[in-house]
């Protein structure tokens, strides 16, 4: 064990301070993950910080639980409604083979499950004919609605030669007063003057939002990490770090889980027998098993990256935030100090209110003039030339704020002691000598 983190407040936080700098200034890159990890282990089970670390770990079990419901809800959705607008079998096994990576698990990946799920629905919905002709029919209607052209009706000839095209002659004719074809003939060799070409305004039927459940932009919004590329959401995981205690412990706990990773991948449980009756169980179990293969993908690409011949071909199969990089980690720890920082002050806080209010924690004798003394003694010897203020601030410092005695009582006991060592020129009181006796 080659950290140490003492219970006292003032001296936890220069120990912490100088463990943090000795993790960030190691040039090894295997020594900083081992310090790290240690570091991580050490404050979980510190009692200064035992509370605070539990509540970010309940807050972090809270949201999880709260994503895993709605990713059901939100997949299950989806997946009835390719079910209802796809009658053919062949596409419908293919659906099978999707709710049969939740209750049959075959394959191993290195992402969670509901993303594995997602990106084969996203797939089907890619080669499925019905989604590709729905995909086209916006640009097919818009296509055609500016083709359609409401002016004058003009006749053109074209030749069988394609060298060249001309207009075809038409021969006016005599027509009645009363003639019907009167109006027709206006409109084909008197047309007027021009007329503004009209379009359509009537969009194309929106079934597209039929068939994606709204569920999955809701996810997106509240539980997935924003951001368009990896780049991107880097950053925003170390804004979110540094803002927010609970996403910051939570990087730091996802690198100590990927360490303390062994053994072999988890065998697939497979669960039979109706949709209803082994949802809950089969989704919980596919998802756990899918974080352990996340856990130990994340410490293979590690190994890798660690190996004297570095690689990353396990990163391409890793989502963004599963990916360890040293230089997010360094900013995380960073983050982790300016939490740290502000709950010892809370600490340290709460203990100073509790002293002040419990009257067995209060020093006995404070009020007493042999305390007052002591105390005077104590700042006079270690500097003959103070004055009464200097002395005095002394006294409050080292004195519980509730048993504080007031500064024309504590003079009067200090000038009765006669204790001021200073010369008989530098304790002159000036013009107002009499004062308010309390």
């Amino acid at each position: 064990m080659t950290i140490y983190l003492p219970d006292s407040v003032s001296l936890f936080r220069q120990a912490f301070d100088a463990v943090c700098d000795r993790i960030l200034q190691s040039k090894n890159t295997t020594a900083f993950y081992m310090l790290y990890v240690e570091l991580i282990k050490n404050l979980r089970e510190h009692p200064l910080l035992e509370n605070f670390i539990l509540e970010l770990e309940a807050e972090t079990t809270k949201h999880k639980q709260a994503f895993s419901i709605a990713a059901l809800e939100a997949l299950e959705d989806s997946w009835l409604r390719l079910w209802k607008y796809h009658r053919r079998l062949k596409h419908r096994k293919q659906l099978v083979h999707i709710k049969r990576m939740i209750t049959m698990p075959e394959a191993i990946s290195y992402s969670p499950l509901y993303n594995r799920i997602l990106f084969s629905m996203w797939e089907f919905r890619y080669h499925s004919p019905f989604f590709r002709s729905i995909n086209e029919a916006p640009r097919l209607f818009q296509s055609a609605q500016s083709e359609i052209n409401l002016a004058p009706v003009q006749f053109d000839y074209s030749s069988s030669s394609e060298a060249y095209f001309a207009k075809r002659k038409v021969t006016q004719c005599k027509l009645g007063a009363k003639d019907k074809r009167r109006n027709l003939h206006n409109k084909i060799f008197n047309p007027g003057p021009p007329k503004k070409i009209m379009k359509f305004r009537r969009s194309a039927e929106c079934v597209r939002n039929a068939l994606f459940s709204r569920k999955i932009a809701e996810i997106e919004q509240k539980f997935i990490i924003p951001g368009q590329n990896d780049d991107e959401k880097r950053q925003n995981m170390q804004i979110m770090a540094e803002t927010n205690p609970v996403i910051c412990w939570e990087r730091l706990r996802f690198l100590r889980e990927c360490f303390i990773a062994n053994g072999t991948f988890p065998a697939p449980a497979p669960f039979k027998g109706r949709w209803s009756s082994v949802r809950e169980m089969a989704w919980n179990s596919a998802r756990e098993r899918c974080d352990i293969e996340v856990f130990k993908g994340a410490k293979m690409a590690l190994g890798q990256k660690l190996s004297p011949d570095p690689c990353s071909s396990i990163d391409l199969f890793l989502m963004c935030e599963h990916r360890i990089h040293r230089r997010d980690y360094e900013r995380y720890l960073h983050s982790l100090k300016n939490h740290i920082q502000a709950q010892l002050f809370k600490i340290e806080s709460i203990q100073q209110k509790a002293a002040e209010e419990n009257p067995l924690l209060v020093l006995p004798g404070t009020q007493k003039k042999n305390f007052v003394i002591d105390l005077a003694n104590k700042c006079w010897k270690i500097n003959p030339n103070a004055n009464y203020d200097e002395v005095y601030l002394h006294y409050l410092i080292n004195c519980p704020a509730s048993r504080q005695l007031s500064r024309t009582s504590w003079e009067r006991i200090i000038r009765k002691a006669k204790i001021d060592p200073r010369p008989k020129e530098a304790k002159k009181r000036g013009p107002g000598k009499k004062t308010l006796q309390n």
